[in-house]
């Protein structure tokens, strides 16, 4: 799967070019520039961008707005594509150690590439409805 995604942050676009970089292979990030975000998605690949703002960074009230493209995909996959939570790691990886996180997950199911927002408290997984996305779009 390969998607484009630029993530805006209110009030202004987040910085890219200050979080660190985890990428098991090297290739999976590509063009990681202040608001902007290439990167090709693999089964079993690990891959991340991320940035420690510390306790309480973002209050009780935020808001974070993101745009993503799906470019092409296959009909075996899901991904978290951005999150705030208290560690990082997979979705597994969270769940087995009943971590807390709000993220975008894509995935296919049933013959459909979806999109749901997922919160997870202390290890339980709660979702939005899914929405069909179209490559391309």
């Amino acid at each position: 799967m390969r998607f484009s995604s630029t993530v805006k942050a209110s009030p202004t676009y987040e910085d890219f070019t200050t979080f660190t970089e985890q990428d098991d292979t090297g290739d999976h990030i590509q063009e990681p520039n202040a608001t902007h975000i290439d990167a090709k998605l693999y089964k079993n690949g690990r891959a991340c961008l991320y940035k420690n703002y510390g306790a309480n960074h973002f209050g009780s009230s935020w808001e974070h707005k993101i745009d993503i493209k799906l470019v092409t995909y296959s009909t075996s996959f899901s991904n978290m594509i951005a999150m705030v939570g208290t560690d990082k790691g997979t979705q597994t990886y969270l769940m087995n150690n009943a971590k807390s996180a709000l993220y975008v997950f894509l995935f296919y199911g049933s013959g459909v590439n979806k999109l749901a927002i997922r919160e997870m408290y202390q290890g339980s997984v709660y979702e939005s409805s899914a929405y069909a996305m179209t490559t391309g779009t």
